[in-house]
């Protein structure tokens, strides 16, 4: 574990403890870490921080969401009819012909769904070598194990950037963002999504919030501190759509039941692949979203010309 002493943006070693956590997501991890927010720019990061490979790919079981098992074909199903209005805009903005690169494409169900629609340059990285694995095997994907650093990329190589809830996962931010800048095209479109640490679920839930996703989450950017980074980078911010769902409003309710001592088993029925919580829950994610307070957000940024 390595303690931070001083932010990734500013460089300010002022700082605030606004929480103090374990991964509730999987109870073997127990170590106890702070997510803190700068006093200067804003930024809040987690306090110590994971930093060599063996703690890192602890984090990161088997069984984490992002690895999709294919004995959850249903589910699989249900991402697909939920990515339609995505995979359409990235489609729009690359064209079928374009260069795509999506950066932790897990186990590589994005990237297919685009190569069934016509897509023909598709490049993946993703950190986790399991999920490279079934990536090249299942869908026969390029698909590099590693992060965007490590790609080796040429500049101005991509015309479309895709970071799907990547941003917050990575130790260096700043660096990450640079490399997208030099690897677009003039104009090229960095589209990414991340945790909103503004919405109304995070100000509900606090320290249950599920965006803080200890210890995964290295990173969470207030808008005003995105905005000042994504310029800092290279990027002009096109604009933010915030999403209609309730899945962080389910995830953060699981949080407190967690954490109240409800056993795992009654906590595992509130979750985001049960219909009744989805149902339960969806008024609160339309209000949310209406709002443009939702838990997540859509980030449209393109490369200065």
């Amino acid at each position: 574990m390595k303690e931070i002493t001083t932010c990734a943006f500013c460089g300010s070693d002022k700082a605030t403890v606004l929480y103090r956590g374990t991964d509730m997501l999987f109870p073997y991890y127990t170590h106890e870490h702070a997510v803190q927010q700068c006093d200067e720019c804003g930024l809040w990061y987690l306090n110590p921080r994971p930093d060599t490979e063996e703690e890192i790919l602890k984090m990161y079981p088997p069984e984490y969401d992002s690895y999709v098992d294919t004995g959850k074909g249903w589910f699989l199903a249900v991402r697909r009819q939920v990515w339609k209005p995505e995979l359409r805009r990235h489609i729009a903005l690359a064209g079928r012909d374009g260069h795509i690169l999506e950066v932790g494409c897990a186990t590589g169900e994005y990237l297919n769904e685009l190569r069934l629609r016509g897509c023909r340059n598709l490049v993946g990285v993703e950190y986790n070598p399991e999920a490279v694995r079934l990536a090249n095997e299942r869908y026969h994907l390029d698909v590099i194990q590693g992060d965007i650093l490590g790609g080796h990329f040429a500049d101005q190589q991509f015309d479309l950037v895709i970071m799907r809830y990547v941003l917050e996962h990575v130790p260096n931010p700043m660096e990450t963002l640079r490399e997208a800048a030099r690897i677009l095209k003039p104009g090229g479109a960095f589209i990414f999504s991340i945790p909103n640490p503004d919405s109304l679920d995070a100000r509900v839930y606090g320290r249950h919030w599920f965006g803080h996703e200890i210890p995964r989450h290295f990173f969470n950017y207030p808008q005003a501190t995105l905005k000042k980074m994504l310029a800092a980078t290279g990027f002009e911010l096109d604009h933010i759509d915030f999403p209609y769902i309730p899945n962080d409003w389910i995830l953060g309710f699981k949080n407190v039941l967690l954490n109240n001592g409800t056993s795992r088993a009654v906590a595992r029925l509130v979750d985001i692949d049960n219909p009744l919580a989805l149902a339960l829950f969806l008024p609160l994610g339309v209000l949310s979203g209406l709002l443009r307070a939702s838990g997540r957000m859509h980030v449209h940024a393109r490369r200065m010309r």
